[in-house]
């Protein structure tokens, strides 16, 4: 009925798949009139760290043919931390298809050359799912450093090559960023988040909520230029605003990127 919510648990399970197993669900509605949302979750069963997975609507931006990851990862940080990107790529279409991979570094974070592309083959219906991507990437010849030897940080483009004048498929990325629990008992933390249609962001401003600061948590700010119009530069202005009194709180922040560039504010 209307607001109701339901879950199913262990899903992949209740369709007989075995462990180690991965799938993805397709969901419509078979009677009346409503609209609805749905969401997936993966949970760490050691550290019981979960990602939130969003529901994506066939066509439109969630259907675009070439996206941009906001970011992939090796970084050692912290604590034993070690960050690096699990990609899953998704091809929901009846037309198998190349997908190309090309990962550009962010300014101080790393260096890639060797092959410039790298290539996924799709078939149809199939889904992806590529572990930690910088090191398959390393795998297939492109030459980027290893974190051990410094961060390695940038943008991921992928590019559906055959599927660039359909409009019913949905093709789908996400990235998964996480780091090994550094106590014994195993698995890790992080988070999910979908790559961004090409040209698809924001044209003129967006806001980002819930930055929070104290002894416990800090809040960094990042932002990439996702390409599209006009393939130049693009200036960017984040202003910080105190939420109780919502004034301005210090100077702008700017920062100048040309398309597939990311910048973080740590």
């Amino acid at each position: 009925a209307p607001g109701e919510w339901t879950q199913w648990n262990g899903v992949l399970g209740l369709a007989g798949l075995p462990d180690g197993a991965y799938g993805y669900a397709r969901i419509r509605r078979t009677g009346g009139t409503g609209a609805f949302t749905a969401y997936g979750v993966v949970n760490d069963a050691q550290t019981s760290d979960g990602s939130f997975l969003p529901a994506f609507r066939p066509g439109g931006l969630s259907a675009a043919r070439t996206v941009v990851v906001p970011v992939v990862l090796d970084v050692y940080g912290d604590a034993r931390s070690h960050y690096t990107t699990e990609v899953t790529l998704v091809n929901d279409g009846a037309l198998a298809t190349p997908v190309d991979l090309v990962y550009r570094p962010a300014a101080g974070f790393g260096e890639a050359g060797g092959v410039p592309v790298v290539t996924v083959d799709l078939a149809a219906r199939q889904q992806v799912t590529i572990p930690d991507v910088l090191e398959f990437l390393r795998s297939r010849g492109m030459q980027i450093p290893g974190g051990s030897s410094g961060p390695q940080a940038g943008t991921l483009t992928a590019t559906f090559r055959y599927l660039g004048g359909i409009d019913a498929p949905s093709t789908v990325v996400l990235a998964r960023t996480t780091t090994p629990d550094p106590d014994a008992a195993g698995g890790s933390f992080g988070l999910f988040y979908p790559a961004v249609a090409r040209g698809g962001g924001a044209r003129t401003s967006a806001l980002v909520p819930g930055l929070a600061q104290d002894d416990g948590v800090r809040s960094n700010l990042a932002v990439v230029n996702v390409g599209g119009g006009s393939e130049l530069p693009i200036t960017l202005e984040a202003r910080l605003y105190d939420a109780d009194t919502g004034a301005a709180a210090g100077a702008p922040l700017t920062v100048s990127l040309s398309p597939g560039d990311w910048f973080q504010w740590s």
